[in-house]
Formats: C-alpha cells, structure tokens, sequence
C-alpha cells in the first residue's frame, strides 16, 4: 500500500540525518576540523535537540506524535537558512535538497490536516513526496556520511 510507504517516508524523515544529528544533541564531543563543518557540526547540533523524539509508524496516527511531527518539521524548515550558511560549499546543495523535502512533507502534511488518513486520500501529494524523496536520497546519505565522519555523530 502507498500509504505505508508514505508513512515510512515520513516516519523517516530524520531516519537518515536526524537520528545522526540528534546523537549529536547528547555528544558533546567537537568537530573534528575548524571552519564551516564546526559550525555546521554545530548548527546541526542545535537542531537536533528538537528531534529528541521521532513518531514510530505505530504511533504516526496519535494526536500526540502528529503535534511532535509538526513541531519537529517546522524547526527543521526553519533552520535551513542557518544549515545552508553554516555548511561547507560541497554540501549546500546536499543541505537545500534534504530541507527541500522535508519542506514539502510539511506543505502536505498540512494540507492533509496532520492525518495520515487523509494523506491516503490525496495520490497526488503521496507521488509528489516520494519523486522529491528519490531526489533528495544522495543528498541524505552524504549528508549522514558527513555527520558521522566529519561531526562524529553516531
């Protein structure tokens, strides 16, 4: 079923960048070079504190995990102008790819309400986030690469 894969795709939406960000939350160790990645190391860092908490598939339909997706989405959309600054060159376009779907996982998730029933009712966003998914794949993995070779993040 589509709907399980959409909801796998949201589930995951830091399934490969924020869980690496968010050990980085609890770290505390330093970058491992000066410069943008320590910044970036360091931005990261900051907002992955936000996703503490990432919904399971279970519990997606909960009132509660559907707030935490929202909450957590925004932060993220909303530090993409510090993430992109802070990044090396060779990762800005890496950095506006991933926050490119996450950005349109929240347009949808908006437009469905926060419900993944009523995500189900709509193809055309499910098929829109899973092109801009396919996309946005390599730039996820280089970007975990990153977090955990250059940030240390486990």
């Amino acid at each position: 079923m589509r709907l399980v894969r959409h909801t796998a795709l949201l589930v995951a939406l830091g399934a490969l960048v924020v869980p690496a960000c968010a050990a980085a939350a609890g770290a505390g160790g330093a970058p491992a070079s000066a410069g943008s990645s320590a910044s970036l190391c360091s931005v990261a860092k900051s907002v992955a504190e936000s996703f503490t908490t990432v919904p399971s598939l279970q519990t997606l339909s909960s009132p509660q995990a559907q707030a935490t997706l929202k909450a957590n989405l925004g932060k993220l959309v909303a530090a993409k102008g510090a993430l992109v600054s802070a990044a090396p060159k060779k990762l800005k376009s890496d950095i506006r790819q991933v926050i490119g779907f996450y950005s349109l996982a929240k347009t949808d998730m908006t437009k469905a309400h926060w419900s993944i029933a009523a995500l189900e009712a709509k193809p055309k966003l499910v098929s829109a986030l899973e092109a801009k998914d396919t996309k946005a794949k390599p730039s996820f993995l280089r970007l975990k690469r990153y977090f955990n070779t250059t940030c240390h993040y486990k």
